[in-house]
């Protein structure tokens, strides 16, 4: 995201306020799908897991990109070429995401990750309805 802090500056506040007593929730909502996508979590995972600890975690939430049709079509023609807005989605209800099969694929995978980090109560689906 532009103009955002970055993964090493955001892990370095978890670290500060783990250091400090104060409990770290993670969001991993919406996980994007990119090429070497199990790769690039199991590394973003490893990254904050060595520097920050289990008991310092609150919670993590783990959710698929999703978004209004209408904001997607706003989005579609703003960035015609973001490879994000054009491929691999497909809309369900009222909502643009993935197909439910990847969806599904992503969700499982990453909370499995996870699991080798975090014990599973601590570990919250945020799914679309």
């Amino acid at each position: 995201e532009h103009k955002v802090p970055s993964i090493e500056k955001r892990i370095q506040a978890m670290q500060q306020l783990a250091e400090h007593g104060w409990p770290v929730a993670l969001r991993f909502d919406p996980l994007i799908e990119q090429v070497g996508f199990n790769d690039a979590y199991s590394t973003l995972f490893e990254q904050i897991f060595s520097r920050v600890p289990e008991p310092a975690i609150h919670s993590a939430t783990i959710g698929p990109l999703r978004m209004p049709k209408q904001f997607h079509r706003t989005m579609e023609n703003l960035y015609p070429e973001e490879p994000l807005f054009i491929s691999g989605l497909t809309q369900r209800n009222s909502m643009v995401s993935y197909p439910a099969e990847r969806e599904a694929e992503m969700i499982d995978w990453a909370t499995e990750e996870l699991e080798t980090h975090l014990p599973s109560h601590k570990i919250f689906p945020n799914l679309p309805s």
